[in-house]
C-alpha cells in the first residue's frame, strides 16, 4: 500500500510540474518542451555505434580462420552522443520528470527505426529495456515505456510485453558492478504474454547505451524467449566512433 502511494504521488508531482507549473526546455528556454537547438542535437542522422560498445561483440574466427575478430551481434543506432544538449534532454526526461518529451522523441527515433526494417525481414516487435521497479516510484512513470510507446506508435511497429529488471540498485554497487551489470536479472514480466511471438525479431530501445550491457542482457533474455534481436535503437552514446558509419544497415 505505501509503495502504491509513494508512486501516486510521484505521478501527481511530475504531471503537476509540466502542467500546472511553467514549463520550458532542458536549456531553460521558456514556454519550450524542446527548443530549435536543442532537438538539432537529436536531429542530425542515426550514428552507428556498436564498434564501440564492446558487450554487444562476440569473438569469432576471421574469414581465413588465422584469426580470433570481435564482432557486433547486431547493430546499435544512436541519434547522438551522450554530451551537451542531448545529455540534457535525455536527463530532463528520465530524472526530470519532463515526460512531455517522449511526444517529441518518439518521432525522431522512429525515423531512424525506419531504417531497420528491411534488416528485420520478418515480423518485428519493439522491446524497451525494463527499469527497476523503485526506479518507477521515484520518478512516477516507466519512462522507458512511454518512450516506447510513442516509437511505436509513430513507427507503427508491435510493442512488445514489457519485461523485468531485478536485482541489487545501482546504489548499492560499485561503479565496476554497475558497469558491468552484475547481479542484474532481465525476464519476462508475464511469460504468458510472449506466447506466439516465438520467431519474430525485435529491436530493443534504450535511453543511453554505454558498454552495451543491458542491451546485451535483454537480447540474451529474448533468445530465452524464442526472439531475435536484430538490431538496438537509443536516443544517446556515451561513445562514438570518431569516424562514425553512416545508419543505413546492410
Amino acid at each position: 500500500m505505501r509503495r502504491r502511494i509513494t508512486s501516486a504521488l510521484a505521478r501527481t508531482l511530475a504531471w503537476a510540474r509540466h502542467t500546472l507549473v511553467p514549463f520550458s526546455c532542458a536549456c531553460g528556454e521558456p514556454g519550450l518542451h524542446m527548443c530549435d537547438e536543442c532537438a538539432s542535437a537529436l536531429s542530425s542522422g542515426a550514428i552507428r555505434v556498436e564498434s564501440v560498445c564492446e558487450e554487444v561483440c562476440e569473438a569469432r574466427p576471421s574469414a581465413d580462420g588465422r584469426e580470433i575478430e570481435a564482432l557486433p551481434m547486431f547493430p546499435v543506432v544512436t541519434l547522438a552522443e551522450y554530451e551537451g544538449r542531448a545529455k540534457s534532454l535525455v536527463l530532463d526526461y528520465k530524472n526530470g520528470g519532463h515526460f512531455a518529451l517522449a511526444r517529441y522523441f518518439g518521432p525522431l527515433l522512429a525515423d531512424a527505426l525506419a531504417e531497420f526494417a528491411e534488416r528485420c525481414a520478418h515480423r518485428h516487435i519493439l522491446v524497451a529495456v525494463p527499469s527497476r521497479s523503485e526506479a518507477v516510484r521515484r520518478r512516477g512513470e516507466d519512462h522507458m515505456r512511454l518512450l516506447a510507446e510513442h516509437v511505436s506508435a509513430h513507427a507503427r511497429v508491435r510493442l512488445a510485453p514489457a519485461l523485468r529488471l531485478s536485482g541489487p540498485s545501482q546504489h548499492s554497487q560499485t561503479k565496476r558492478e554497475r558497469a558491468g551489470g552484475r547481479g542484474r536479472v532481465i525476464g519476462p514480466r508475464r511469460s504468458d504474454e510472449w506466447e506466439g511471438l516465438r520467431g519474430v525479431s525485435a529491436v530493443i530501445l534504450d535511453d543511453v547505451v554505454t558498454t552495451g550491457t543491458t542491451l546485451k542482457k535483454t537480447s540474451d533474455a529474448l533468445a530465452g524467449l524464442g526472439v531475435h534481436t536484430c538490431a538496438a535503437l537509443t536516443l544517446a552514446s556515451a561513445r562514438v566512433p570518431r569516424t562514425h558509419v553512416p545508419s543505413l544497415l546492410v
